[in-house]
């Protein structure tokens, strides 16, 4: 007798985002096994709705509640949910099996608390909600049965990698980073980068913000965090290498002393797929990744001198407590003041570790005091 799959239902919260276009592009591939449920966005009425005439969505929500009357003009037979609360309704729909949160800023937090502890599977793109808010997020987890799956490559690939040896047996888990476009230039000339040279990642086609995070490595820095909330794991035992071809997406080292390492495209399709159907894997239908065709793989250690935001990080993580929100609020508000060419890029360094410098520590805040500290953070 064949076994009988049913059909997942998703839920994209920033659907007009690089990750929730990918997403429709999985459910567009694979439609007898996942059905877009409700899609979400900040004001973009056109993707939004575009999605939801395609895919014939039950809601469609917008945090902006200003789009009400572009949205009468679209046509969509969607139910129409605006704001905060029209967002925290899908998380909560009973029909929806997974969340997608790719929502950027605080709002991700709240919204993943909420499908939490609605008991949801919540796939998360966001870095605020692990990076900001890890130990409130695992106590929603222990209290009401949700669960978390990374999209991030990275940990995507570090999952897969933890469940070919189990748990219980490693040792060492290692995060690759392709180094950005400047891991070769001279220090000097780090200090004339305009916004439009950290946009030219050579490897992965990103939005602004994280393309940016990936040429100073704080990127890689957020994701140590992730790791560390994720999988369990303390500083000491997550390690950096940077891998200029992104081929390998990470790897884990076991008590054994072997490493399995996870092979694949730069196609953030693949991870999206492997959230979305665990813990049952599916056939790819993008293109297949060919060990014929790799180039030689390199590794080198990271130049802590000259990512210092990567070296940030691990010190914040070692702190705990309410550093990791503060890192990533003035990180944001670092990038964003380098994209409008207020600063300069090695200026992102000093905006960030000022305010984390300039934080007394909470050593268990509640998420009032997270809120409170993003606040002060940004400003």
């Amino acid at each position: 007798m064949s076994k009988i799959i049913s059909i997942k239902n998703i839920s994209v919260i920033g659907c007009s985002g690089s990750i929730g276009k990918q997403c429709a592009d999985i459910v567009r591939l694979y439609p007898e096994r996942f059905s877009l449920r409700a899609v979400a966005a900040n004001k973009d009425v056109c993707e939004a709705v575009r999605q939801a005439n395609e895919f014939g969505v039950k809601y469609v929500a917008f945090s902006d509640t200003s789009v009400a009357d572009e949205y009468n003009l679209s046509g969509c037979k969607a139910e129409l949910l605006l704001g905060e609360e029209g967002i925290l309704k899908i998380c909560e729909d009973p029909e929806s099996d997974i969340i997608v949160m790719s929502v950027s800023g605080f709002a991700g937090i709240k919204y993943t608390l909420h499908a939490l502890k609605c008991g949801k599977r919540v796939a998360v793109a966001t870095k605020e909600v692990l990076v900001s808010a890890g130990a409130i997020i695992k106590q929603y987890i222990a209290l009401y049965g949700g669960s978390i799956v990374p999209i991030d490559s990275e940990h995507s690939a570090v999952m897969q990698c933890i469940e070919a040896g189990g748990r219980e047996n490693v040792n060492k888990i290692i995060l690759t980073a392709s180094g950005g476009p400047f891991r070769k230039m001279c220090l000097e000339d780090l200090y004339k980068v305009t916004p439009k040279d950290a946009l030219a990642h050579p490897t992965w086609n990103m939005g602004k913000k994280i393309t940016i995070d990936s040429a100073t490595l704080m990127n890689k820095g957020l994701e140590v965090i992730e790791a560390s909330v994720l999988f369990d794991c303390d500083a000491d035992d997550i390690q950096v290498a940077v891998h200029p071809q992104s081929i390998i997406h990470s790897m884990v080292e076991f008590k054994d002393g072997s490493t399995v390492a996870l092979l694949d495209n730069a196609d953030m399709r693949n991870p999206i797929l492997y959230a979305l159907s665990y813990p049952e894997r599916e056939i790819r239908k993008t293109p297949p990744f060919d060990i014929f065709s790799l180039p030689p793989l390199t590794f080198e250690r990271p130049d802590f001198s000259r990512f210092k935001c990567l070296s940030l990080a691990y010190d914040v993580l070692n702190k705990g407590g309410i550093y990791p929100c503060v890192m990533n609020a003035a990180n944001e508000k670092a990038v964003e003041l380098f994209l409008n060419e207020k600063i300069g890029f090695m200026d992102i360094y000093d905006f960030v570790s000022k305010r984390v410098e300039e934080t007394a520590n909470i050593s268990e805040p509640t998420l009032l005091d997270i809120i409170e500290a993003d606040r002060y953070a940004r400003r």
